[in-house]
């Protein structure tokens, strides 16, 4: 129930027309979207035959979805910003343990690389956005 609240808020949020997020934002989202794409591409097409095709159809995808998701992220980094909520580096150093621990890289490192990509960045906006929707949820649930 928890989880259709959260899908059901943030679709709401997502088709929303009283805010449009930047081109950046909505840039952000789309690479976040193709490297998510690609990863599962990756690990699906280990060969890489038909790789570039299936890729080729994500990527045309992903620009209205990603529209939509930086939609939903403004609205919700905006109520964080109004809230005073922050990812701290130590949360942020928390989230990126075990994927660091999977490249069998320090946290420190690991982060360093992200931050070179500017994904370090899309990371704790998206943890950001996030910690916005489970306070938006928990006023809700109190009402």
């Amino acid at each position: 129930r928890e989880m259709q609240a959260r899908k059901t808020l943030l679709g709401m949020l997502e088709e929303w027309q009283g805010a449009e997020p930047s081109e950046a934002m909505v840039e952000e989202c789309r690479r976040e979207t193709m490297r998510q794409a690609r990863r599962y591409l990756q690990s699906s097409y280990p060969t890489g035959e038909g790789l570039k095709e299936a890729l080729a159809s994500m990527k045309a995808e992903a620009e209205a979805s990603a529209r939509k998701k930086a939609r939903g992220r403004a609205i919700l980094l905006a109520e964080a910003d109004i809230r005073g909520i922050e990812v701290t580096d130590a949360a942020l150093d928390a989230a990126l343990a075990p994927r660091a621990a999977k490249q069998g890289m320090g946290t420190a490192d690991f982060r360093l690389t992200l931050a070179r990509t500017g994904e370090v960045h899309v990371i704790r906006a998206a943890m950001q956005a996030d910690r916005a929707l489970e306070a938006v949820l928990a006023d809700a649930r109190k009402r």
